[in-house]
This record gives C-alpha cells, sequence and structure tokens, in this order.
C-alpha cells in the first residue's frame, strides 16, 4: 500500500506540474479574421507563411500542412485586387502601330512614285498600285482582320516580280519591318489570349470561398503550433507564438479602425469549447 500511495503521488504530482505548465504555456489566439478586407487578409497570411519559412515549418512540426496552406495564400493574393487589365494589350498595341506605319509608309511611297519622272521607279510603282489598292485603309481594321490583310499584303510583294518593283523602290526594309511587326504582333496575341484565360478563370472563383479555405488551412496550422506549445515549446515555436500574437494584436487594431468594436481574439481549443 505505502508503494502504491507513493506511485499515485508521484502521478498526481506529474499531473499537476503538466497541467500547471499548460495553463503557462503561450498559445496564438485567433481573431476577427472575417471582417479583415481581401487585402489584409492576403497581407497578413503572406507575413506568416514568411514567418514560417524563416523558422522552417520542419521546426514548427508543420512541414505536411505548409504546401496547401501557401498554396491557398498565393491563390487570394492573385484575387487582390482582381486583375481586369491585361499587360499583353500593351505589346498589343505597341506592334498593331508599327503595323500600321509600315503599311502607310509602302503605300505611301508607291503612290507618290506614279508619277515620278524616274522611269523605272514609275514603272515599279505602277506595277504595285493596283496590286496594294485594296489594301488602303487596312491600318483602320481591328486587329485580327488587319493581320489577314498584312498576310495577304506579304504574300503579293514577295512574289518575284513584285519583289524586284519593291526593291527599286528602296521598301525592302520596309516590307521586312512590316513582316517581323506581323510577327511580333501574333506572338503578343498568343499571350493575349493565354492571359485573357488566366483572368478568365480567376473570375470564376469566388473570393469568400477562398478565405473560407485559408482559414481552415491556418487554423489547422496554428492548432498544431499550439499543441507543440504545450508539449514541446522549442525556441522556434516560442518565438512563433509570440510573433504571430503580435501580428494579431496589429491586425486587430487594423479591424477596429474599420469600424466599431471588434471580434474578441479566442484560441482554437477555446473555439472548439464553445462551439
Amino acid at each position: 500500500m505505502r508503494v502504491g500511495g507513493r506511485k499515485n503521488a508521484y502521478l498526481w504530482a506529474t499531473i499537476h506540474l503538466f497541467g500547471r505548465k499548460k495553463a503557462m504555456a503561450k498559445q496564438i489566439r485567433l481573431f476577427g479574421m472575417t471582417r479583415m478586407t481581401a487585402g489584409s487578409c492576403a497581407h497578413y497570411h503572406n507575413e506568416v507563411i514568411r514567418l514560417i519559412g524563416e523558422l522552417t515549418p520542419e521546426a514548427l512540426g508543420i512541414a505536411d500542412q505548409l504546401p496547401a496552406y501557401a498554396k491557398q495564400a498565393a491563390l487570394l493574393s492573385s484575387l487582390v485586387p482582381r486583375p481586369r487589365a491585361m499587360v499583353a494589350t500593351h505589346r498589343l498595341k505597341e506592334w498593331d502601330r508599327k503595323r500600321a506605319n509600315s503599311i502607310g509608309v509602302i503605300n505611301r511611297v508607291v503612290y507618290a512614285y506614279r508619277t515620278s519622272n524616274v522611269a523605272e521607279a514609275r514603272q515599279a510603282a505602277r506595277r504595285l498600285h493596283p496590286q496594294l489598292s485594296g489594301y488602303y485603309g487596312v491600318w483602320k481594321y481591328e486587329y485580327t482582320r488587319l493581320s489577314s490583310a498584312v498576310h495577304g499584303m506579304l504574300a503579293k510583294l514577295g512574289e518575284a516580280e513584285n519583289a524586284a518593283a519593291v526593291a527599286r523602290l528602296g521598301l525592302t526594309d520596309e516590307v521586312e519591318a512590316l513582316r517581323a511587326a506581323q510577327e511580333g504582333f501574333e506572338t503578343a496575341w498568343d499571350g493575349h489570349i493565354a492571359e485573357y484565360g488566366e483572368i478568365a478563370q480567376l473570375g470564376d472563383i469566388k473570393t469568400r470561398d477562398v478565405r473560407r479555405e485559408l482559414t481552415r488551412l491556418y487554423e489547422g496550422i496554428i492548432r498544431t503550433v499550439n499543441a507543440r506549445a504545450l508539449v514541446l515549446p522549442t525556441d522556434a515555436v516560442r518565438e512563433f507564438v509570440d510573433s504571430v500574437n503580435a501580428m494579431v494584436e496589429m491586425y486587430r487594431l487594423i479591424i477596429r479602425q474599420r469600424g466599431p468594436g471588434a471580434i474578441e481574439g479566442k484560441s482554437p481549443a477555446e473555439s472548439e469549447r464553445n462551439s
């Protein structure tokens, strides 16, 4: 009985000591994340991910949880703000302007040389003019229609006798510039389509759903780290807990600036007990 009594006393002392450590252990607290703007929410999670990277996910015991969390945070960042203009649009305009410039130069030179006093130049112009007359004013066409016109124009100018006439008028370099502009436009057009597809896909995604899933993944990480803070409070874990709690307080102030009152933070364990 005496030995058994000592064992029971030791067991209760151990439980009591662990209970005191548990009560004293720091925990990451949750806060009213749903009241943050999407931009603030994305910034907060990116800061948490940066901190995890500095302390390493292995040291925090969340190596298997981080990839999904980081991917979801990146998705939210891509939606804030939602892209409405496309980078490729500027490149398209530049190449389209270059196409129009070269077409204008070629047409004006051919038209002007029809009345040249130099017989060879006049003959070259009169050969090209009837074939290019259908391309006067094509620079006003929409992108795709103009592309078809440019291909047709280049094909005509590339014919052997026409190419000789082009050379006679000193337009060979300008024709090559038109060809380069068309190739640049088509490359930009492919990028435009790809970029538009990406924006269209983002348009189908609801920010609310992305934030809800991101919060779920975040809370899972917080539960893991809080559990480690109780049973394995390493320096990395303690630093993470302190840093995140400091961020929580800062973002709680940001929330309060947006409106009256703020949701009081609760640890995940407290949230579970009250649910």
